[in-house]
């Protein structure tokens, strides 16, 4: 409390003093993504940051249009994205603490379709589905997104060339559902 006192003092007595400051904006600089992300050292603590820092926004009302991949980057300014923002988020933060993951979009009858985060621990799949940890324990990826939609028919492990996704490889559902 006294540190506020003795800054919003000089604040009154810098503008008292020199009164062209009072035209002078001033701003906070947002915190930077690295910096943000630096104490995040599991997928546990990631997905609950996730959850806490951002708002699930579609394209069409976050850019006017269907389809736009953010870079972590610009999620991170915004704050709001759709799936696949989070899963771009995702893959970067967990291979800035040295695990392995992939960004994985999958489609099912009736135009579903959905990107997430897989990554791998213990050599297992595991899942960030938005801001949500699936600990799924998978030995493939395509037993990982059947976790998610089990009638998913094929899909692509993904990445973001400008503002769209890219298919890296395809994948398709070979897993039969019960």
């Amino acid at each position: 409390m006294h540190r506020f006192r003795l800054g919003f003092s000089v604040i009154l007595i810098s503008f008292l003093i020199c009164p062209d400051l009072g035209t002078a904006s001033f701003t906070l600089s947002p915190l930077s993504l690295h910096k943000a992300v630096e104490n995040i050292t599991t997928p546990k603590a990631l997905a609950h940051f996730m959850h806490r820092s951002f708002e699930f926004v579609q394209d069409a009302h976050l850019f006017g249009t269907n389809d736009y991949w953010q870079s972590p980057e610009e999620f991170w300014e915004r704050r709001a994205g759709d799936c696949e923002d989070y899963a771009l988020f995702a893959k970067q933060a967990l291979a800035n603490i040295g695990i392995e993951a992939y960004v994985v979009s999958f489609y099912a009858g009736n135009g579903y379709g959905h990107t997430i985060a897989l990554y791998k621990e213990n050599g297992l799949f595991n899942i960030i589905d938005e801001a949500r940890l699936r600990e799924a324990s998978a030995k493939t990826i395509e037993e990982a997104i059947s976790i998610v939609n089990a009638d998913w028919t094929w899909g692509a492990l993904a990445e973001r060339r400008g503002s769209r996704g890219w298919m890296i490889r395809e994948i398709h559902n070979n897993i039969k559902s019960t």
